[in-house]
């Protein structure tokens, strides 16, 4: 790897509070380098979800960053308007929450709901958008994309 590649992900001494001054994240630091792959794992309640949402910016309105740095390809995300952050995000990141049943909207099929977000978010044609989301979909060896794209996310097994 090159001593110049910038880390895909890079959080320094995040802190976040709740309005009673309760810390829901304390000073959390997470680096991501190109081709790496990162898990959070931890107990219910411990943040993982919150570092989630606060790289993505939709943290809920009670709550409030105190300090640290965000940054994706060593752009700080708190030095972006909220245009420019959703543009950046957008095209290079996405949450994958613990629950999958919050993830997607049960009366929708999986595959629309997929290309969507590349379509509105980046702006590209659904052809384009459609192809990715099987490329994506062959990467993490899912069986049956074709398959799984027409389904309801109610079909798939949580395994």
């Amino acid at each position: 790897m090159s001593a110049n590649m910038e880390p895909c992900l890079e959080i320094r001494s995040l802190s976040a509070v709740l309005p009673n001054g309760q810390r829901v994240l304390r000073s959390v630091s997470l680096t991501v380098q190109p081709g790496e792959v990162r898990a959070l794992v931890g107990e219910s309640g411990a943040g993982k979800t919150m570092i989630g949402k606060a790289v993505l910016g939709v943290l809920p309105k009670s709550v409030r960053i105190v300090e640290g740095e965000m940054l994706i390809e060593g752009e700080d995300l708190g030095r972006l308007d909220a245009k420019a952050r959703r543009t950046l995000i957008g095209a290079r990141t996405a949450l994958i929450p613990q629950d999958p049943l919050t993830a997607l909207n049960p009366s929708r099929r999986i595959g629309p709901q997929m290309t969507d977000r590349l379509v509105r978010i980046l702006g590209w044609s659904g052809e384009k958008a459609d192809k990715r989301i099987r490329q994506l979909l062959d990467e993490v060896q899912i069986r049956e994309p074709e398959r799984v794209l027409k389904c309801y996310p109610h079909e798939l097994s949580g395994g």
